[in-house]
């Protein structure tokens, strides 16, 4: 099974999330609980996904082996205090737990093994408007791996990240742009010595949902491309992928995906598709149940 496809475009798809960011019409952005940045609507509880092996059985998807299991928990702020996560493999089976302040702002992560064991954590300091503006993250519990720095524009934007080493020395510089309307539309990511790492663009509608996202190299070639189409509530009906090998081939169409929707406008479905030539073939499917306040 090509594993590659699911990797890159989940990979794309965390990395630019702009569309589900709220905006007011001068750019200046509100201020968003965590439901609302995994682009979930309504007064989500809790969200428990399960992903399965495709198997195509006479042209209809089933569901095969299991791979993967996560549970999301959110307060009735919509902010998340807990999150499961197992690959059935055994590979990785960790019990993250959310603290925060008075004012609901993250202040502390800490991840768990099975045995109860706390394999890392993170520190979280905030602005007065409840920005992060940095965090330590250590592993194990008690040594610093890195940190990162954050930067904000008056409208509340992120617009630069920087990245240390455990000894405190640099280690590289991502920044952002945004259009008039306060869309995310460019990501990049600098070197130690200031030279240009990789490069993300992304584009969206008149509606502000983002329909396009390309990724560089340092040298301005594609890497890899997506698009979304939407259907007219906004929820996103198919998510096409193109990638490009080593030696320039491209794919045309390498993979996408499709999504069904619940009454609150929340996928409860996604099927993987790959496509490389060889016809549309499932790779996972994804169910999620979701429980409402």
């Amino acid at each position: 099974m090509n594993r590659k496809f699911a990797i890159r475009l989940v990979a794309v798809m965390v990395l630019f999330y702009s569309c589900h960011e709220v905006k007011s019409n001068d750019g200046i952005k509100t201020k968003l609980n965590d439901v609302q940045k995994e682009g979930l609507k309504g007064k989500v509880k809790s969200v428990k996904e399960h992903s399965y092996e495709a198997i195509d059985k006479d042209g209809e998807v089933q569901k095969g082996k299991i791979y993967s299991y996560k549970e999301e928990i959110f307060n009735e702020k919509g902010n998340k205090i807990e999150e499961d996560f197992n690959y059935l493999n055994g590979s990785v089976n960790t019990k993250t737990i959310f603290k925060r302040d008075n004012n609901d702002y993250l202040i502390e992560s800490n991840v768990y093994n099975t045995d109860g064991s706390l394999e890392s954590k993170a520190t979280i300091k905030n602005d007065s408007m409840g920005n992060k503006i940095e965090i330590n993250n250590y592993k194990p519990a008690d040594k610093l791996a890195y940190k990162h720095t954050y930067k904000y524009d008056y409208k509340g934007n992120d617009i630069e990240e920087n990245h240390y080493k455990a000894d405190g020395s640099f280690a590289f510089k991502t920044t952002f742009k945004y259009d008039d309307k306060g869309n995310k539309i460019e990501r990049n990511r600098y070197k130690l010595d200031g030279s240009l790492d990789n490069k993300q663009t992304s584009k969206n509608d008149e509606k502000g949902n983002q329909i396009q996202v390309i990724n560089y190299k340092s040298d301005s070639s594609i890497i890899y491309k997506t698009e979304k189409k939407y259907d007219e509530y906004g929820n996103v009906l198919e998510e096409k992928g193109y990638g490009i090998d080593q030696d320039g081939t491209k794919h045309d169409v390498e993979g996408f995906i499709k999504y069904e929707y619940d009454s609150y406008g929340n996928w409860i479905k996604q099927i993987l598709y790959n496509d490389e030539g060889k016809g549309k073939t499932p790779e996972t499917v994804t169910e999620r149940e979701i429980i409402y306040y």
